[in-house]
């Protein structure tokens, strides 16, 4: 339904792992980092687009998200230390006007915190999209993935070149009842 072909197409023989789990929120992701499946794992590099759940989900305020991400990138930092984190910033939604702004509320404590941490870089990819790249109120068009392929690795993580058209020519999935 959304960046389903990462493994399989785009980065077909690569070593890498794309989880979208749906509705997940940075404490399922603290779970199996903590001696969950994902504790298993010694990634060189890992990227984190967490966040936006937790307003939907729990309904968090801006410090509260920001909290919640600092946290489990702190856990992930202690339980697998060599590994480089990217943190992309939330995706803008289509949300009402105090719940957007908690996500940009949010991004900036985190962007800020982020600053000083040896081994984890902040992506801003949040200024780069905008709502016209949503197929829905919360996820992106296939094609608008590609701009986090680039943002990543102008951001220093290493990644195999590969063909964008890949991605630019999947169609989106739509979904009728």
């Amino acid at each position: 339904q959304y960046f389903t072909n990462f493994s399989t197409t785009v980065f077909k023989d690569s070593d890498a792992l794309c989880l979208g789990i749906e509705n997940s929120t940075t404490y399922d992701w603290e779970e199996w980092v903590d001696g969950g499946w994902l504790s298993e794992c010694d990634p060189a590099s890992i990227v984190i687009h967490l966040g936006g759940e937790n307003l939907v989900e729990h309904n968090e305020s801006a410090d509260e998200i920001a909290s919640s991400l600092i946290r489990l990138v702190s856990l992930i930092r202690a339980k697998m230390p060599a590994s480089k984190l990217f943190l992309l910033s939330i995706t803008p939604r289509n949300l009402e006007t105090e719940k957007s702004a908690a996500l940009l509320t949010a991004n900036s404590k985190v962007k800020t915190w982020c600053e000083d941490k040896s081994g984890v870089v902040f992506v801003d990819s949040s200024s780069k999209l905008d709502k016209t790249m949503l197929k829905d109120d919360e996820h992106l068009k296939i094609a608008y993935y590609n701009s986090f392929i680039d943002l990543l690795s102008n951001s220093g993580l290493v990644i195999k070149e590969v063909d964008k058209t890949l991605i630019r020519d999947i169609e989106d999935v739509s979904f009728t009842t």
